[in-house]
């Protein structure tokens, strides 16, 4: 009589008949009557001990079914020698990781599947595999922060963190981009591209060019963004800015201005070929150019002849000053000279004209005088030949004036006439190419000599450069002088000693003795 076989739930699983061995699972069922039992039995408990160890899975498997894959391969996504378990549909691995090239099929939610191709663990999320480590894949290569040890050169071990940068699908590309340490800064006993030594905090590696943090930080060391001066905007700071090296500073787009240090020399230099420099200012709210250095010639211009006294000297001011100075000095000599000479007259004839005012009747002519020194002298023939004729005479030795002249009419001494002249300012020009100070002075003790002259006495001087282009066979006065005479030259005169200031002034010293600098 056929019976039913039922499954754990009660639900029947075959109905067997009499003298029969059922084989429509993986166990075979006995029937009622079958000779020789024993030994399907037998069979049936060793399939359950061997869990139906086989190269293939098992034939007709039933929901919970064990599988012990003894192929060395995977098979059914059951990998070699691991047990699967059957779920109803499919064979899954038991107690274990799937280990295959690709994912397992129909997943349940924290599945694990070993990916052999990446050599990565990923767990099933209930929607897809997620990746548990490694955080790369070995297609690719390292990257990523791994944890690891290094020994340095003293044979201590240093905990860091590494974080590797590859390159998709390929591995050996793969480089330590940047190393994490807490310690203090030590050398690798092996070495680690880019990185010579290890220092604590972040360190990027010196072989991967343009490595750098990029990204927006508001604190950096301690200091507020604000504290920093922007590269490539325009900024400001309230502290003081230095460029400590030689080369100094660079301005310009194509680096056309340099401020830079050769030993004790500072320099100003546009880089530009023919490229001026111009000093600007600010004139009652206009921008004026107030000095230019010419790129073409060298040369410095500047807005207009000098209003004030240590304003800087334009070459047509020069050129106009030396002019007036050289036609003053002329007539002022001239002048000085026909004004001596008039006033010596002058005061001569008022004394005469006096003398004879203030003798008596009979006493005012030179003949009446004679007759009343007749009178009175035998020899007056001879004594009035040794005086003065009133209507004019020659000495045959010097006469002494009493004292210097107060009146402009009086008779002029030598000493009053002398210290007139030695006390008058001297005008002139002079090449002062190549001469300094002390030279101008020591060639003024040769024009004027200081003895000649009263201490305090001026001499303005326009500085030019002279070349000589005739000799004239006249001569005329030297105004330098006040007796001398010299041979005239006809010379060219410019103004051509950008070096120094082209108006100097001079003055004989409190001694006496020499020509001393004054200003200019």
């Amino acid at each position: 009589m056929a019976f039913e076989i039922n499954f754990t739930n009660g639900r029947v699983a075959k109905l067997v008949e009499d003298g029969i061995v059922d084989d429509t699972y993986s166990v075979k069922l006995v029937g009622k009557n079958v000779t020789a039992y024993g030994e399907v039995i037998a069979e049936n408990f060793i399939k359950l001990l061997e869990n139906s160890a086989n190269t293939v899975s098992p034939t007709n498997p039933i929901a919970g079914e064990l599988w012990f894959n003894t192929k060395n391969e995977a098979v059914d996504n059951i990998p070699s020698k691991s047990v699967g378990v059957y779920d109803g549909t499919k064979w899954k691995i038991l107690g274990a990781v799937s280990v295959a090239t690709t994912e397992p099929t129909l997943p349940l939610e924290g599945d694990l599947w070993y990916d052999t191709t990446n050599n990565q663990l990923k767990v099933y999320n209930g929607s897809t595999f997620q990746v548990v480590g490694p955080d790369y894949s070995s297609v690719d290569g390292k990257n990523g922060p791994i944890t690891e040890t290094i020994a340095d050169t003293g044979a201590t071990n240093h905990i860091v963190t590494k974080i590797y940068s590859a390159t998709e699908g390929a591995p050996g590309s793969t480089k330590v981009l940047a190393i994490s340490s807490k310690d203090a800064e030590f050398t690798p006993a092996e070495t680690i591209a880019g990185f010579s030594t290890i220092k604590p905090g972040i360190q990027l590696s010196s072989t991967i060019s343009d490595a750098q943090f990029t990204g927006s930080a508001s604190q950096f060391g301690g200091l507020e963004t604000t504290d920093f001066l922007r590269a490539t905007a325009n900024d400001t700071t309230s502290g003081t800015l230095g460029v400590l090296n030689d080369s100094g500073l660079t301005i310009g787009v194509d680096s056309d201005l340099t401020i830079s240090i050769n030993g004790d020399n500072v320099s100003i230099e546009n880089t530009t070929s023919d490229g001026d420099i111009n000093f600007d200012v600010s004139v009652g709210g206009i921008a004026t150019t107030a000095m230019t250095i010419d790129g073409t010639t060298g040369l410095t211009t500047v807005s207009g002849d000098p209003t004030a006294a240590l304003g800087v000297a334009t070459k047509q001011y020069v050129d106009s000053a030396e002019s007036d100075a050289e036609s003053n000095a002329n007539t002022y000599t001239d002048t000085a000279e026909a004004n001596a000479i008039s006033s010596s007259n002058t005061y001569t004839d008022n004394a005469i004209t006096n003398l004879k005012n203030s003798a008596s009747s009979g006493y005012d002519t030179l003949g009446e005088i004679e007759t009343r020194i007749g009178e009175v002298s035998t020899a007056s023939t001879s004594g009035l030949a040794l005086k003065v004729d009133k209507a004019g005479d020659t000495m045959t030795g010097a006469l002494t004036l009493s004292g210097a002249p107060t009146s402009d009419l009086h008779a002029a001494t030598k000493k009053y006439v002398d210290d007139s002249m030695k006390s008058q300012t001297i005008y002139m020009s002079l090449d002062t190419r190549g001469l300094t100070n002390s030279g101008i002075s020591s060639l003024l003790n040769t024009l004027a000599p200081p003895a000649d002259l009263l201490p305090g006495t001026r001499a303005h001087i326009a500085g030019t450069s002279q070349n000589v282009t005739s000799v004239v066979t006249t001569t005329s006065r030297n105004f330098i002088g006040y007796g001398a005479f010299l041979t005239g030259v006809t010379v060219t005169s410019t103004v051509n000693d950008p070096g120094r200031n082209n108006y100097l002034v001079f003055q004989v010293n409190i001694t006496g003795g020499s020509w001393e600098y004054v200003s200019g």
